[in-house]
């Protein structure tokens, strides 16, 4: 059976929504570069201060620990907090 059969023979109705997926979603951008008018950005809140990436910015509960690793060939920070447990202390299983 050839890759290209199951397209083929895939039923219309398929199709038809996956194009119709399309067009509607790519209307709004064809239709303001059709007519010259720019499309409408949303409003951006006035209240909102600019911050940091990492959020070193945002005070946290308990003290932020960071921990140096390579993931794949980039050297990445992860920061961490140690948070203790809640309630009673239980024996460990044996």
């Amino acid at each position: 059976m050839k890759a290209g059969y199951l397209r083929r023979t895939a039923p219309l109705g398929r199709r038809a929504i996956a194009l119709l997926a399309v067009t509607l979603t790519a209307s709004p951008t064809v239709l303001a570069q059709a007519t010259g008018h720019p499309a409408a950005l949303p409003i951006a809140p006035t209240d909102v201060a600019l911050g940091s990436i990492t959020y070193d910015d945002i005070p946290y509960p308990l003290t932020v620990s960071y921990m140096a690793v390579t993931m794949y060939g980039q050297d990445v920070r992860l920061a961490h907090m140690d948070v203790p447990p809640a309630g009673r202390r239980t024996a460990a299983p044996r």
